[in-house]
């Protein structure tokens, strides 16, 4: 009897600290949130990620973070390559006791990224060699286990909207580019989900390629007409000169295909012509003619 007292007793036990520690955890959930991502973060970027508040409720499976940075790569002036002023999430309030953790929605607003032009790179083509590689599975077994151990996540649905692009060249000064909303679907699934890592590398990347071509695009057309301005030549004049060309040359292979294609049509002409007199001939022999 003593023996079931003793072991009902450490059962109530067990069941008040693991409720004390549950209590703890629901007390201090969102400094623990901000606290992951700004150790998470850095395993991605190499670069520091901050973020300035959040408030996450389970029961309602919503969530919001504010004022989210991540810091510029070494060598560039803009203390900050990326920010976003929030970011709303909808959970599936069930699936954080399961082993992926299911984000339905994560809606990115208010994005500004500062590229910086130097040289012949930039700032986010230097983030992008930064990034993890979504294919370098390593062989270390410390690591392995790490990443098992790990909370995994999937995303339903990504949306970054309202965001800016602002560009700082060598040559060219400042100037503002447009970017549009991005929406992407299933990042990660919900067997195997991915890790905080992987799941960060899976949200950034994408921004930045879209940020990365629009800034390419941007420089190579001030490139060339600033190429075109200092050899006295009006762009537009330029174009439309390019244009009368290929029309030019366009008209002059029809042409060409045209004489050609007469040209086969008479040695066709020809070649039945004689043909037809040589059957004359042998036709007239044959008659006594």
């Amino acid at each position: 009897m003593k023996a079931i007292k003793l072991s009902i007793g450490l059962i109530i036990f067990i069941a008040l600290v693991l409720a004390g520690v549950g209590l703890f955890i629901l007390g201090n959930l969102n400094q623990i949130i901000k606290d992951s991502i700004e150790t998470y973060g850095p395993e991605v970027t190499k670069t520091s990620v901050l973020l300035n508040q959040v408030d996450v409720d389970i029961i309602e499976g919503k969530g919001q973070f504010n004022k989210f940075t991540i810091a510029n790569p070494a060598g560039f002036k803009d203390p900050y390559l990326l920010s976003a002023e929030k970011m709303l999430l909808q959970i599936d309030p069930v699936s954080v006791t399961e082993d992926v953790i299911v984000i339905n929605e994560l809606i990115i607003e208010g994005v500004t990224i500062s590229a910086e032009q130097k040289g012949l790179t930039t700032n986010i083509q230097q983030m992008l060699k930064q990034l993890p590689s979504s294919g370098d599975d390593s062989d270390d077994t410390a690591t392995r286990d790490t990443s098992e151990s790990e909370p995994r996540f999937m995303i339903e649905h990504l949306r970054f909207a309202n965001n800016q692009l602002k560009l700082t060249t060598e040559n060219f000064g400042g100037l503002s580019i447009s970017m549009p909303n991005i929406d992407l679907n299933n990042l990660g699934n919900k067997i195997k989900g991915l890790t905080p890592t992987e799941l960060g590398t899976a949200i950034v990347k994408p921004l930045l390629d879209s940020a990365r071509k629009a800034v390419e695009k941007h420089l190579k057309k001030l490139a060339k007409d600033a190429l075109a301005k200092k050899l006295n030549l009006d762009p537009d004049q330029v174009k439309q000169q390019i244009n009368e060309k290929v029309d030019a040359l366009n008209s002059e292979a029809k042409d060409k295909k045209d004489e050609a294609k007469q040209e086969l049509e008479n040695k066709k002409q020809e070649l039945k012509d004689k043909v037809n007199k040589k059957l004359g001939n042998k036709l007239n022999k044959l008659l006594g003619g």
